[in-house]
């Protein structure tokens, strides 16, 4: 008879333990994009409903306002990820 050119598949359980460090880290574009979608909503609703200069217009103010307030956010959303990224460096889950 001959004999099967495939080695029969070990069981992963049976073999050695090693111990590996899980790392989750945050997504700064995520962080970043949220925090200037936020930014950019703020300066909607306060553009729309505070008062207004009748020389420069109401879509002048939210574009200055939108700018500012998105790159604030973003500049807060990455911040919080930098934040969140050191918090999880301490509380590593150690798995198998």
């Amino acid at each position: 008879m001959s004999q099967p050119t495939d080695p029969q598949p070990t069981d992963p359980a049976a073999g050695p333990v090693r111990r590996l460090r899980v790392r989750r880290s945050p997504r700064y574009e995520i962080f970043i994009g949220t925090g200037a979608l936020l930014g950019l909503l703020i300066a909607l609703v306060v553009g729309n409903t505070g008062p207004v200069d009748p020389q420069t217009g109401r879509a002048k103010l939210i574009g200055y306002l939108a700018m500012g307030l998105m790159l604030l956010g973003g500049l807060v959303g990455g911040v919080v990820a930098v934040a969140l990224e050191r918090f999880s460096r301490r509380s590593r889950i150690d798995g198998r």
